[in-house]
């Protein structure tokens, strides 16, 4: 781990480059367009505004769909048997 450390700042871009080349896939729904896009830019949004590192996965300068004001919230739960870092369970779109 030391060494890591001490490394970081070396490495630090071709970690970020890597993380950058990471996706994440709302699973397939059987739902219109828009609601996939309202998920899906709610899962980002929470990803950026995390502390640390993890807020830098997604470029800044792309724009993700979110809710219209003429838009009623979606409450949405993810269920996964798998832990998925970063996103809670429960997420308003």
């Amino acid at each position: 781990m030391p060494e890591y450390l001490e490394l970081f700042v070396d490495i630090a871009p071709a970690i970020k480059r890597g993380l950058e080349s990471e996706v994440i896939f709302v699973s397939t729904q059987k739902t219109e367009r828009r609601i996939r896009q309202r998920i899906e830019g709610t899962m980002v949004n929470h990803i950026k505004t995390q502390p640390g590192p993890g807020s830098y996965i997604f470029p800044f300068d792309v724009r993700y769909h979110r809710r219209r004001k003429d838009e009623k919230p979606l409450y949405v739960t993810i269920q996964c048997d798998c832990l998925i870092h970063g996103i809670p369970h429960k997420l308003e779109a």
